[in-house]
């Protein structure tokens, strides 16, 4: 099972850096995928920052277990939104690979959720004394 997980972690990284690498470069393959990409240069860099860092994330989730989960949501809530503003703009709707990427780190979050259950440890004063 850890294996699975660790592949799912690189391949959902990997792409996330791509897509973060297409939109920092305007690439011409991202173009009519994301026709939502802004203009400006700062405002392109920022966008693509903000792609990169759950998938900086999840290449880090497959060596720190603890922050798979968190990568996961953030990779959840940025492939929506990327999804989300695509076609709201007319772009082409990649749904198939947007569920796919949503699908995997679902799967990660279910198969490592050591950071939800650190969040719900109690707090150190709760804790009985021996």
């Amino acid at each position: 099972m850890p294996v699975l997980t660790y592949i799912l972690e690189a391949l959902i990284g990997a792409t996330l850096l791509a897509t973060a690498f297409g939109i920092a470069a305007r690439s011409p393959r991202t173009a009519p995928l994301l026709k939502s990409m802004p203009a400006s240069r700062p405002a392109r860099m920022a966008l693509a920052a903000l792609t990169a860092l759950p998938g900086i994330g999840m290449i880090v989730a497959t060596i720190v277990p603890i922050a798979a989960f968190f990568a996961a949501v953030l990779s959840i809530l940025v492939v929506a939104a990327l999804g989300t503003a695509s076609k709201i703009n007319g772009g082409r709707p990649s749904w198939r690979i947007s569920v796919l990427l949503v699908v995997a780190a679902i799967s990660v979050a279910i198969m490592q959720p050591l950071g939800l259950k650190v969040m719900f440890l109690p707090p150190a004063d709760e804790l009985p004394v021996c």
